[in-house]
């Protein structure tokens, strides 16, 4: 599915972005992009299959109950005010994801003839299976391709304890703090590992990734980094060299988880609380009492400890060689809060959630009312303009060494019509074998070896899909190639093409408010009506 790009195009030869079509577009009414006059009302083919996100469990979920969430928040809240913009622009926008008649994009093979018709997708950052998810490989593939260079890597997981977690999750500013000292204690123990080894002006790397959720749809911020379980360091000659550290021990996790603890907890002494608790505040006290049993700690608990509340766990290693499952590791750190698999709806209405691990009582799911999820997602949603992801040490854009040990980026190909030049003193790739074998060596340094292919920040909508989904759109089963034909965004527009082409354009209707249960027995007196009791809805 394609995300909207709101950059205006010019008229003439500009390929669409993405696909590398140069053919010229025709502007038409209503922001609509057509390659020849009519081709976005041409009859599809035969054999087409639209995707159907109103059928899934989530999707009707909202559609049923989304007003009434919203609504018996604002009963709640004492000024009346509700949700925050954001977070109920997050729940509406949602409910046009990959729906036809919101706009839409018309694909034609080359060499058959067969069509596809793909929606827009919402751009979510909250809980949206669909974009979360591309947004997950976009920046996993960013990271593995473009920012990390080939060296071993560790999984740091810092778990929050549970009477910070509700002020951590309404400051940002603190929660920052908390960040910072987690990887500067790791940072200060391999530095530390460093000067053992004779090492002297030593520089570490770390990427830091936010997540705020836990397995139950909890408010639960904790932090995943990944850090080479080396550190970069300058030779005689003034080039930068990978030296490979010993992994931790368990007594270096609990040195250093008993040193995150005290230290973040001074950090959070002065910490102002910021806003006033608000609705949003309060949907997250909500989700932290779930009134279930415990999940339990991870079987064997190597290489983790606790303090104070605070978990701290680096059992996973990733040899320098294995790049598909150091992008495995980013996707798991930056993987959406729900998977559609995961839902289903039992007769009386409610959501099971299957969970990952078994709870303290040995279940593997738990049992929701519909507007408990709805509270639960509309509480992961993060504010505009927050990273969730943070870059320290040599990885920092204001780090000296970042440009020897990071690839450049390439100019946007998008917008010249010559490609790029090769930046100077870019390494070339693939290095040798015997270059790569060298990093298993413990103490002597060897080459820093940049990310395997230095591409644009964001991938092709195309690649995107295929690297999410395992789907090829401009690929067609004949073997030929696909190309964009039509581009509708106005409603009306594809509203009346959508029903000329015989496909869906029905947008789902979303459910009013439904009335608190003490408040029907108004309704059944003589004179009363819903719209006289609720002219709002």
């Amino acid at each position: 599915m394609p995300r909207r790009n709101n950059r205006r195009r010019s008229r003439g030869e500009r390929g669409w972005h993405g696909v590398g079509d140069t053919r010229p577009w025709r502007w038409t009414a209503g922001a609509s992009f057509e390659e020849r006059e009519g081709a976005a009302a041409e009859p599809l083919g035969s054999g087409y299959v639209r995707r159907e996100p109103e059928k899934t469990v989530l999707y009707q979920l909202v559609c049923a109950h989304l007003e009434t969430m919203l609504a018996e928040v604002r009963d709640e809240d004492e000024e009346g005010n509700g949700l925050p913009w954001f977070v109920e622009r997050e729940l509406r926008r949602y409910l046009d994801c990959g729906i036809l008649a919101r706009g839409f994009m018309r694909l034609v093979c080359e060499a058959c003839g067969k069509e596809l018709v793909v929606g827009f997708s919402c751009k979510g950052r909250g809980f949206c299976p669909s974009c979360v998810a591309r947004r997950m490989d976009d920046t996993a593939a960013y990271l593995v391709d473009c920012a990390l260079p080939v060296a071993p890597y560790r999984h740091w997981v810092l778990s929050l304890p549970f009477r910070l977690r509700l002020r951590l999750a309404r400051s940002e500013e603190l929660l920052g703090r908390v960040r910072r000292v987690f990887v500067a204690q790791v940072g200060a123990w391999q530095r530390r590992e460093a000067r053992k080894l004779g090492l002297g002006d030593v520089e570490t790397g770390a990427v830091c990734v936010t997540q705020r959720f836990g397995s139950r749809l909890d408010c639960n911020p904790h932090f995943h980094a990944l850090m080479p379980d080396a550190v970069f360091a300058e030779n005689a000659e003034g080039r930068v060299e990978l030296r490979r550290l010993a992994g931790p021990k368990q007594e270096d996790i609990e040195w250093l988880v008993e040193r995150i603890a005290r230290r973040a907890l001074a950090a959070l002494e002065d910490g102002e609380e910021g806003e006033a608790p608000g609705a949003l505040d309060r949907l997250r006290a909500q989700s932290q009492q779930l009134g279930l049993p415990a999940m339990p700690p991870r079987d064997g608990g190597r290489l983790e400890a606790r303090c104070e509340g605070f978990s701290l766990q680096a059992a996973t290693h990733l040899h320098a060689n294995d790049r598909k499952g150091l992008e495995r590791t980013c996707r798991y750190a930056l993987r959406p809060p729900v998977a559609l698999n995961r839902l289903s709806e039992t007769e009386s209405g409610n959501v099971v959630l299957q969970l990952k691990r078994r709870m303290s009582n040995g279940a593997r799911s738990i049992e929701l009312a519909p507007e408990v999820l709805l509270r639960r997602l509309a509480a992961l949603v993060p504010r505009p303009r927050v990273h969730q992801i943070a870059y320290f040490g040599a990885f920092a854009s204001h780090a000296a060494i970042r440009g020897r040990v990071v690839p450049r980026r390439p100019r946007r190909t998008s917008w010249c019509t010559e490609p790029p030049d090769e930046p100077e003193g870019q390494l070339e790739l693939p290095l040798p074998e015997p270059v790569v074998a060298r990093l298993d060596l413990m103490t002597s340094g060897a080459e820093v070896i940049k990310a395997p292919c230095p591409r644009e920040r964001t991938l092709r909508w195309a690649d995107l899909l295929r690297r999410t989904f395992d789907t090829d759109v401009l690929h067609c089963e004949c073997g030929g190639r696909r190309r964009v034909v039509a581009f509708v965004e106005d409603l009306e527009e594809a509203a009346q093409l959508l029903a000329r082409l015989g496909v869906p354009s029905e947008v789902p209707v979303v459910a009013r408010a439904r009335a608190p249960p003490q408040r029907e027995l108004f309704e059944r007196l003589p004179g009363f009506t819903a719209d006289t009791i609720y002219p709002d809805n």
